[in-house]
């Protein structure tokens, strides 16, 4: 989960990508309806349960999958929405009450058809550039524009349709034998890590 914080490091050596969920700039390229399931673990986690793993005692599984949570895209776009909100305690005069509430930052979101994604037809305006460079940064520091446009494309086509055939929907092995463990959440953490981000 520590990519959905770029541009912002969320940890020490993880170098983060744009991806096609984009926090930064409340964007989203999906197929569909979003209803595809991704497997999302901050490395913090990751990094603890290979520790533990490291120490386990009993036999290891031969699929060793670690999930700290499982999440729709449209859930994940939900939650990039609230989070990148402004909170009514900070406005007050747009609350008369006590409690917080979130007035949400609507995502632009592309909804790209399968069917056009595997014939290589991606229909929207903004490709991610899936490097730790903006798109923007990526065509001022290229002298190639073409083959880095292509590039983008075959990426963001490969992994939407990997993600709609489940390849990031990661499985739980090690949560089941570690139980000990608690994961992180993704309303735990992400919210966390854009606190105070423009």
């Amino acid at each position: 989960m520590n990519y959905f914080t770029f541009p912002y490091r969320s940890c020490e050596y993880l170098k983060l990508r744009e991806l096609q969920i984009d926090f930064q700039h409340c964007r989203a390229v999906v197929l569909g309806d979003g209803g595809d399931k991704i497997g999302v673990t901050s490395v913090q986690d990751l990094a603890a349960v290979v520790a533990a793993a490291v120490e386990f005692e009993g036999v290891w599984p031969r699929i060793g999958g670690v999930r700290g949570e499982l999440i729709t895209i449209a859930e994940l776009i939900a939650l990039g929405e609230k989070i990148r909100g402004l909170i009514s305690s900070l406005f007050p005069f747009l609350w008369c009450g006590t409690a917080d509430f979130v007035i949400g930052k609507k995502f632009e979101v592309a909804r790209l058809s399968v069917e056009d994604v595997e014939k290589g037809e991606l229909k929207t305006e903004w490709i991610p550039s899936f490097t730790s460079l903006s798109c923007e940064e990526l065509a001022r520091s290229t002298s190639d524009e073409y083959k880095r446009e292509n590039l983008a494309r075959v990426l963001l086509a490969g992994n939407l349709l990997a993600t709609r055939r489940g390849a990031w929907a990661v499985s739980d092995e090690w949560n089941r034998l570690l139980p000990e463990f608690k994961m992180t959440g993704v309303e735990e953490f992400l919210p966390e890590h854009w606190k105070g981000k423009p």
